[in-house]
């Protein structure tokens, strides 16, 4: 470990930590690639390569890997700092972004896409004659939570903080009681919710109506309809 970190230095590790936490937030892995994120760890694994000397070895630079990898990185460097008695007085990372950043695309999905794909009961729609006509979504979420759960829609949901367990319950709610029961819907609608979960790299897939955490891959099998 190095001598006490000057002030010079403790301003340029709170920069990269701030480029870090700006890369994450700008992040979506459904239409950028993972270079931006992996050439600012790599930078900096280089940079503090004497200070930090674990830190090229706690990266895995791969595919899937890049918020986990900005992550090891921003807390290697904070602890860094706490090693030489300084605190870390900046913001708080999010852990669960790509939770809510999957439920923000997932719910925009299901309320404006999902509707005409002819997917789901007909007695959860509307018809607007409007504008040439389209179905409209009319689920009363707090009224089948209750029903189903015997709980009023979740906070969580509403404000989007990226409870995975509430939006679990919701999918596998939307495959038992809402998509049209037959193996036809049950698939497709089974298809894009894994697609998503790719999008977003989350480790989970609907299978059969359970949503199941598995291990990481980068591509899932293509879900097949049994007779």
């Amino acid at each position: 470990m190095s001598d006490k970190i000057n002030s010079v230095k403790e301003k340029l590790i709170n920069d990269y930590i701030n480029k870090i936490d700006t890369a994450v937030e700008n992040y979506n892995s459904a239409i950028e690639t993972d270079g931006e994120i992996f050439d600012l760890v790599f930078e900096i694994a280089n940079v503090f390569e004497n200070d930090v000397p674990n830190l090229s070895g706690s990266l895995l630079l791969r595919t899937g890997s890049e918020l986990r990898d900005a992550s090891t990185t921003r807390a290697m460097l904070i602890m860094h700092l706490a090693n030489s008695g300084i605190e870390y007085k900046g913001k708080r990372v999010e852990e669960n972004v790509n939770e809510k950043r999957f439920w923000n695309s997932f719910i925009h999905w299901f309320e404006t896409e999902l509707p005409s794909m002819e997917l789901l009961n007909t007695r959860y729609l509307h018809w607007d004659n409007w504008d040439g006509g389209t179905w409209i979504l009319g689920l009363d979420y707090d009224h089948e939570f209750t029903l189903y759960r015997g709980t009023a829609y979740p906070d969580s949901l509403r404000n989007n903080t990226g409870d995975f367990s509430e939006i679990k319950a919701f999918i596998e709610m939307a495959y038992k009681y809402w998509v049209i029961n037959s193996g036809e819907c049950h698939y497709k609608f089974t298809i894009e919710v894994n697609d998503r979960f790719k999008i977003f790299k989350l480790p989970y897939r609907l299978q059969s109506g359970i949503v199941i955490k598995q291990g990481y891959k980068t591509t899932f099998p293509i879900d097949k309809i049994i007779n």
